[in-house]
């Protein structure tokens, strides 16, 4: 009995979750916010997860944290920068920056993704996501002379939000794992009486 209340409820979670996501595809959180470099503050960005910061990039300064996963990967941390905050670091003035970018790899010399490429002032995109808390190196950015200031907005680099299709699956497959049983109980309940 206490399994068919845990797919019951496993089913009625997968389906909110789905659905969830389906509406904030649309209408909400999901939806691609287009914020420029001024803006991108925790405040600016408010409740986005999905963003594209325009006037920043990668910037040089780098830390990379291994990955207990097994498959040789690391995570890698890079200061999204405006151009100017760029020449001020490579000059040796210290910055401060709220913007931090990252990405999961296993290249050695990070693979040459986008994340990798050199600062140029572009524009960056990806899911607002904090990494887990023995990942992120937040106390040693002081070493390569960047200051992190007032809430720090952590943009997971090149990453989407689910595809409608599969948000979709999940409330269908949700449903059919809370209900099908459900329903196949009941009519056997039925057929005994």
């Amino acid at each position: 009995m206490i399994v068919r209340y845990l797919i019951l409820f496993g089913g009625i979670l997968i389906m909110i979750t789905g659905c969830n996501s389906l509406v904030s595809q649309h209408f909400g959180t999901h939806a691609l916010r287009i914020i420029p470099a001024a803006g991108a503050t925790a405040e600016g960005i408010g409740d986005a997860d999905f963003v594209k910061i325009r006037g920043v990039a990668p910037g040089q300064p780098q830390l990379t944290v291994p990955a207990d996963d097994g498959r040789n990967s690391r995570y890698v941390f890079r200061p999204l920068l405006t151009p100017a905050q760029q020449t001020r670091w490579e000059n040796g003035s210290g910055l401060s920056t709220n913007l931090i970018g990252w990405f999961k790899t296993t290249g050695t010399s990070c693979g040459g993704g986008k994340a990798c490429l050199p600062h140029t002032g572009a524009e960056v995109l990806g899911l607002i996501s904090k990494p887990a808390a023995k990942y992120n190196p937040s106390g040693k950015w002081a070493e390569h002379g960047v200051t992190l200031t007032g809430p720090v907005v952590y943009l997971q680099l090149g990453q989407k939000p689910l595809a409608w299709y599969w948000n979709l699956l999940l409330f269908v497959g949700g449903a059919l794992l809370a209900f099908l049983p459900e329903a196949i109980r009941s009519r056997r309940t039925a057929g005994i009486k």
